[in-house]
């Protein structure tokens, strides 16, 4: 099932709003990981891998350069 550019973007939209709740600010990889997500260019399986690798304390020089 595909989704549209503006059913992602809504996603987008609501992880940050529930990340803000929290305290945590998006960094400038973070962003354009998202914006790739946006556009269709990343899976939201890629945008999870990174997730868990950040929260798992993966170094981002570790991830693959396909999802930076």
């Amino acid at each position: 099932m595909s989704s549209t550019i503006a059913e992602r973007l809504h996603q987008v939209v609501q992880m940050q709003a529930n990340f803000a709740l929290e305290g945590f600010e998006p960094d400038e990889t973070d962003l354009l990981l998202q914006s790739r997500y946006v556009l269709g260019h990343v899976s939201v399986n890629e945008m999870l891998t990174y997730a868990r690798a950040y929260a798992a304390g993966v170094k981002r020089s570790q991830l693959p350069s396909k999802q930076l």
